[in-house]
């Protein structure tokens, strides 16, 4: 346990006079969220003070003009393509966008239809707003402010956040995903090679349809899912990160040769 500079994400832990002595008749939870104050000054071991700090399980940063920044709960972090993500930072984020007044983001589940592979998860971001703001623009604002695997898949507006009768997120209320094309924005293989790389991606993602200016993550594709590709198509370009910077399987068209 340490402390942290400005701007740090961290977690918020509690002390002083009036911490409560722990949780009624819950012995274990005390234990885990009571713990031993590692920064106690000798002067308040002195006077038994400060000697407990209680781990609120918020994540927070400190602002340089000494303003604490709630980012959400650290028991909501998920591991998405191998990578720790803290749902909260990204929801932070979401939320600054001038357009957005309130947003959820979760960690989502997705079985591929006839692929046989256990289920994945995918972020997708939940958001209200009173205009009409496209998900392209809001990828856009986040990209300047996250790195790429916290973007999340899909960016879906809602009318209200839902919750539960105790006010917390309700999120089996939440829609579910679309991973299809949409129809307005299909657009068909030009020539043979396209017409394999389609079907590449429709075997992978277990999308019938697939559009040539598709993006291989927002339909639900992944790192293992990119690594696969590479095993049906042996001669495609060495350099797999190329996938990752530029996600429609057009980029492919004049680096596979049959």
């Amino acid at each position: 346990m340490q402390m942290l500079p400005l701007n740090a994400i961290g977690e918020l832990f509690l002390n002083g006079d009036c911490l409560s002595r722990g949780y009624l008749n819950r012995p274990e939870l005390t234990a885990e969220r009571f713990l031993s104050n590692p920064f106690q000054t000798d002067e308040e071991k002195k006077g038994g003070k400060n000697g407990r700090i209680y781990k609120t399980g918020d994540l927070v940063r400190w602002l340089p003009d000494g303003e604490l920044e709630y980012l959400g709960r650290n028991d909501l972090q998920v591991k998405i393509r191998g990578l720790r993500i803290e749902l909260g930072e990204i929801e932070a984020v979401l939320s600054s966008h001038p357009g957005v007044n309130h947003s959820v983001v979760v960690a989502k589940e997705y079985k591929k239809k006839n692929v046989d592979t256990s289920s994945a998860k995918y972020l997708v971001g939940y958001y209200v707003s009173d205009n009409c703001i496209g998900e392209s623009d809001l990828k856009q604002y986040m990209q300047t402010r996250l790195p790429d695997y916290m973007i999340p898949n899909r960016l879906i507006p809602i009318e209200k956040i839902p919750v539960t009768v105790t006010g917390k997120l309700n999120a089996k209320a939440l829609p579910d995903i679309d991973f299809s094309v949409d129809e307005n924005d299909y657009c068909a293989p030009r020539n043979e090679l396209e017409v394999k790389l389609c079907e590449i991606w429709s075997h992978l993602l277990g999308i019938e349809k697939i559009s040539i200016t598709d993006d291989f993550f927002r339909l639900g594709g992944d790192s293992i899912g990119s690594l696969q590709i590479f095993d049906f198509t042996i001669c495609l370009a060495q350099d797999i990160k190329r996938l990752w910077q530029q996600q429609s399987d057009n980029y492919w068209d004049d680096r596979v040769w049959s």
